[in-house]
């Protein structure tokens, strides 16, 4: 009995550890600052602007986009 118990918690755990893209939030909400007032202008993968305005703000960023895939960011001068 004692196998059977260890066993079905070895299979929920492994079971578990994927679930977190299924239930996990659809957008995450991303503050962007600095230290004065500043135009800014997210893009995506393909380079197509997908927010833009002044800081500071609070934009929500879609996680299927791939911003949450480790990316590195920056910033230019306009």
């Amino acid at each position: 009995m004692k196998k059977q118990l260890k066993l079905s918690l070895v299979t929920l755990m492994v079971a578990m550890s994927g679930c977190a893209s299924i239930v996990s939030e659809s957008s995450y909400p991303v503050r962007v600052t600095s230290n004065v007032p500043a135009q800014f202008d997210v893009r995506n993968e393909d380079g197509e602007s997908v927010h833009n305005g002044t800081t500071p703000a609070q934009i929500n960023l879609e996680a299927s986009s791939g911003y949450m895939d480790g990316e590195t960011y920056g910033y230019r001068d306009c």
